[in-house]
């Protein structure tokens, strides 16, 4: 396909990989630059196949065989190019589209929403670590049982090692311990924007289907 991410993707594993509305914002945004850049960039690029056919059709004008041959070719070339090169465009607006609808739809549920964008991506980032680094060591626990080494000396240099990430590690542990569903602690609370984000998914595929 012609899309750098799928509407999947944006919303499972970009957005979906976010513990924070704030930090899947800002991980929105930074594909909305790059899909921004890129259809800028078709616009540059569109002029530069009107002065391709431009010389071509002056090549097949051309009173010279060979020059009305390579005029040919030429013509050719740039139908074939210009072809992938719309299914590219046209993509990428798409995506924009919904990388935008995916920004409005987190706006709402974002603790620093007042800030400027890049003080607001600065500030979240101390709780989006934190909740990271809680859910990895989660996943050492229940995958192996321990927290490697390099691991622990991560986590136990955030801020709010003891006050939050230890608790929820203990919690783990203790579950491990009894017997408990580890699975299940660890898939509880999930965030109201993913839900949110996961509707906007199933209406465009919606849309799409009609």
């Amino acid at each position: 396909m012609h899309w750098r991410n799928s509407n999947f993707q944006t919303i499972h594993f970009i957005i979906g990989k976010c513990h924070t509305a704030d930090e899947a914002y800002r991980m929105v945004c930074q594909q909305l630059e790059e899909r921004e850049q890129a259809v800028e960039t078709t616009i540059i690029a569109e002029d530069k196949f009107k002065l391709r056919r431009l010389k071509a059709e002056k090549l097949l004008k051309s009173g010279d065989e060979i020059e009305q041959y390579e005029g040919e070719i030429e013509m050719k070339e740039i139908d074939n190019d210009f072809k992938w090169f719309k299914l590219n465009a046209d993509e990428a607006v798409r995506e924009l589209s919904f990388l935008k609808d995916c920004a409005r739809k987190l706006e709402p549920f974002r603790k620093y929403r007042d800030q400027p964008d890049h003080i607001a991506h600065q500030m979240i980032q101390q709780e989006e670590w934190r909740e990271e680094l809680i859910l990895r060591s989660k996943e050492y626990l229940v995958s192996s049982g321990q927290i490697p080494q390099d691991h622990l000396r991560t986590i136990s240099l955030h801020p709010e090692f003891k006050d939050k990430i230890l608790p929820e590690m203990n919690k783990i542990a203790n579950a491990l311990k009894n017997g408990e569903d580890p699975i299940g602690l660890m898939l509880d609370n999930i965030p109201k924007f993913k839900t949110t984000l996961l509707a906007l998914e199933e209406k465009k595929q919606e849309v799409e289907l009609k």
